[in-house]
Protein backbone atom coordinates (compact mmCIF):
# COMPACT_ATOMS: atom_id res chain seq x y z
CA UNK A 1 0.00 0.00 0.00
CA UNK A 2 2.80 2.27 0.68
CA UNK A 3 3.75 2.08 -2.98
CA UNK A 4 0.25 2.94 -4.32
CA UNK A 5 -0.14 5.62 -2.07
CA UNK A 6 2.62 7.68 -4.16
CA UNK A 7 -0.34 8.05 -6.41
CA UNK A 8 1.78 6.91 -9.52
CA UNK A 9 0.64 6.03 -12.35
CA UNK A 10 4.01 3.66 -13.40
CA UNK A 11 2.95 1.83 -9.64
CA UNK A 12 -0.28 1.16 -10.74
CA UNK A 13 0.78 -0.11 -14.03
CA UNK A 14 3.51 -2.70 -12.67
CA UNK A 15 1.19 -3.92 -9.75
CA UNK A 16 -2.06 -4.36 -11.68
CA UNK A 17 -2.98 -7.23 -14.47
CA UNK A 18 -2.52 -5.37 -18.20
CA UNK A 19 -6.25 -6.06 -18.25
CA UNK A 20 -7.03 -3.74 -15.39
CA UNK A 21 -4.53 -1.24 -15.96
CA UNK A 22 -5.63 -1.04 -19.50
CA UNK A 23 -9.65 -1.22 -18.93
CA UNK A 24 -9.75 3.01 -18.67
CA UNK A 25 -8.16 5.78 -20.71
CA UNK A 26 -5.11 7.84 -20.14
CA UNK A 27 -7.36 10.84 -19.56
CA UNK A 28 -9.72 8.14 -17.07
CA UNK A 29 -6.66 7.63 -14.95
CA UNK A 30 -5.57 10.83 -14.74
CA UNK A 31 -8.94 11.93 -12.97
CA UNK A 32 -8.66 8.82 -11.17
CA UNK A 33 -5.21 9.67 -9.53
CA UNK A 34 -6.16 13.32 -9.16
CA UNK A 35 -9.30 11.97 -7.07
CA UNK A 36 -7.72 9.41 -5.38
CA UNK A 37 -4.73 11.36 -4.06
CA UNK A 38 -6.97 14.09 -2.64
CA UNK A 39 -6.44 11.79 0.34
CA UNK A 40 -2.89 12.73 1.05
CA UNK A 41 -0.24 11.33 2.43
CA UNK A 42 -0.37 7.75 3.81
CA UNK A 43 0.25 7.32 7.27
CA UNK A 44 -0.59 4.09 8.47
CA UNK A 45 -1.83 0.90 7.39
CA UNK A 46 -3.85 -1.31 9.30
CA UNK A 47 -3.91 -4.69 9.42
CA UNK A 48 -5.22 -6.82 5.95
CA UNK A 49 -8.54 -8.68 6.42
CA UNK A 50 -9.46 -11.80 4.26
CA UNK A 51 -12.53 -11.51 3.02
CA UNK A 52 -13.29 -14.10 0.11
CA UNK A 53 -10.30 -16.98 -2.05
CA UNK A 54 -11.30 -19.21 -4.89
CA UNK A 55 -8.83 -21.13 -7.12
CA UNK A 56 -9.74 -23.03 -10.41
CA UNK A 57 -7.91 -24.87 -12.66
CA UNK A 58 -8.44 -25.14 -16.34
CA UNK A 59 -8.55 -28.24 -18.40
CA UNK A 60 -5.20 -27.07 -19.91
CA UNK A 61 -4.13 -27.55 -16.08
CA UNK A 62 -3.20 -24.23 -15.56
CA UNK A 63 -4.19 -22.87 -12.05
CA UNK A 64 -5.61 -18.94 -11.13
CA UNK A 65 -6.24 -18.52 -7.50
CA UNK A 66 -8.00 -15.06 -6.44
CA UNK A 67 -8.12 -13.66 -3.38
CA UNK A 68 -9.85 -10.47 -2.11
CA UNK A 69 -8.82 -8.12 0.73
CA UNK A 70 -9.98 -5.04 2.57
CA UNK A 71 -7.14 -2.97 3.86
CA UNK A 72 -7.82 0.11 6.44
CA UNK A 73 -5.54 2.87 5.99
CA UNK A 74 -5.10 6.50 7.50
CA UNK A 75 -4.36 9.50 5.19
CA UNK A 76 -3.76 12.92 6.43
CA UNK A 77 -7.26 13.60 5.42
CA UNK A 78 -8.57 10.84 7.39
CA UNK A 79 -9.68 7.00 7.74
CA UNK A 80 -10.13 4.91 4.08
CA UNK A 81 -10.14 1.19 3.26
CA UNK A 82 -8.90 -0.40 0.00
CA UNK A 83 -10.56 -3.24 -1.58
CA UNK A 84 -8.03 -4.96 -3.32
CA UNK A 85 -8.82 -7.83 -5.23
CA UNK A 86 -5.32 -9.92 -6.06
CA UNK A 87 -5.05 -13.19 -8.60
CA UNK A 88 -2.61 -15.20 -8.61
CA UNK A 89 -1.59 -17.27 -11.84
CA UNK A 90 1.90 -19.16 -12.63
CA UNK A 91 2.56 -17.02 -15.36
CA UNK A 92 2.03 -13.54 -13.94
CA UNK A 93 2.82 -14.39 -10.22
CA UNK A 94 0.36 -12.00 -7.83
CA UNK A 95 -1.46 -9.20 -9.52
CA UNK A 96 -4.10 -6.61 -8.48
CA UNK A 97 -7.03 -7.40 -10.77
CA UNK A 98 -9.45 -4.95 -9.08
CA UNK A 99 -8.22 -1.96 -6.44
CA UNK A 100 -11.20 0.31 -4.84
CA UNK A 101 -10.62 2.97 -2.05
CA UNK A 102 -13.42 3.93 -0.07
CA UNK A 103 -13.36 7.17 2.53
CA UNK A 104 -15.47 9.68 3.64
CA UNK A 105 -12.91 11.95 2.34
CA UNK A 106 -14.00 10.88 -1.12
CA UNK A 107 -17.65 10.93 -1.00
CA UNK A 108 -17.09 14.91 -0.93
Amino acid sequence: MPKIAKWDKGVFESLLTDEAFNSITPEQWELYLNKVSSLGRLESVGELRLENTSSFTSFSGDTQSTAVYTVPMNFTTGQAHAKLVLIHTDELGVKIQHIKFLSDHLMQ
